[in-house]
């Protein structure tokens, strides 16, 4: 009787088989995964965490692009950057990664809410947060357009509403694309802006002081910026309806950013070119009175 001399030869090229099988699986798998997804519109009238309020008469918002928690010395550290953001009542944040608003609300005290603009790896991997001791009224976020050969530069357009001592106002907070749907995304940003009487823009805009759109929000004098020194700067954070008690930057170091702030506090009507009371809008929609001339930023 002949016997084989390899009887497990059979059962080796199996094994090899199946491996070569699960590791083409499981390439697949990752690359199918890593593939970036834009998302759909969200929309709330309550945010996560602890709202304390905010008392005084002064209101003090930031802005920061915080790159996932990157810093200039490659390394990613949250604690740098609740660091800086610890003074502030509301805060407008771009380039956010999944579970990073809940950490840095936490961190805080503060509500937050995340609001991605694009899944991969089966879950929220980028998008834009805001931080908040305030509790808003309501809050949307709106896919921007994009540009559809690159597929990945996937936008979208926050708007929240507050109730402030009585008086409403808007935040809209802005990640453009750079590259050409830039343009649009900026003026989509803008125009929700100007429905707004007493607003604030804020975010990463992609575009220095040069941009057309841009340069028609410095010269127009019932808007503020916060800051403007640097012909250069792409952050911006715009205010319309309040009057501008200090701002400020904070250079680059924990992000590749700056992060840009102001202190706020609302024009009285004695200001106000006709000083008509506040009407009272329905919930969630934006509140309208004349049109308010905001003071120029001094030193």
């Amino acid at each position: 009787m002949t016997t084989n001399p390899h009887p497990y030869r059979g059962y080796s090229r199996l094994s090899l088989a199946l491996a070569v099988l699960l590791g083409a699986s499981l390439a697949l798998h990752a690359l199918v995964a890593s593939i970036r997804h834009p998302v759909g519109p969200r929309f709330g009238s309550s945010i996560h965490g602890k709202t304390t309020g905010i008392e005084g008469d002064s209101l003090r918002v930031a802005v920061w692009n915080i790159r996932r928690g990157k810093g200039l010395d490659g390394k990613r550290d949250l604690e740098r950057i609740a660091e800086g953001l610890a003074d502030f009542d509301i805060i407008g944040l771009n380039e956010v990664g999944s579970g990073q608003a809940e950490a840095l609300g936490e961190q805080l005290g503060m509500g937050w809410q995340y609001t991605p603009s694009q899944r991969r790896w089966y879950r929220d991997y980028f998008g834009n947060a805001f931080l908040s001791r305030l509790a808003p009224v309501s809050w949307q976020s709106q896919p921007l357009v994009y540009d559809q050969d690159k597929g990945t530069g996937h936008r979208h357009l926050q708007i929240v509403h507050y109730r402030w001592n009585d008086l409403l106002f808007g935040m809209i907070i802005l990640h453009a694309e750079r590259g050409p749907v830039r343009d649009k995304q900026i003026r989509i940003a803008v125009d929700a802006f100007r429905r707004f009487d007493y607003g604030v823009l804020m975010g990463d805009f992609n575009a220095d002081a040069s941009h057309p759109t841009i340069a028609s929000l410095l010269d127009n004098p019932n808007v503020t910026s916060a800051v403007d020194d640097d012909p250069s700067q792409i952050d911006w954070l715009f205010i319309r309806g309040f009057d501008l008690e200090a701002a400020g930057i904070v250079p680059p170091g924990a992000s590749d950013h700056p992060l840009i702030w102001a202190e706020l506090s609302p024009l009285t009507a004695q200001e106000t070119p006709e000083g008509s009371p506040q009407s009272q809008p329905a919930p969630g929609q934006p509140h309208r009175i004349a049109s308010t001339p905001a003071r120029t930023y001094g030193p």
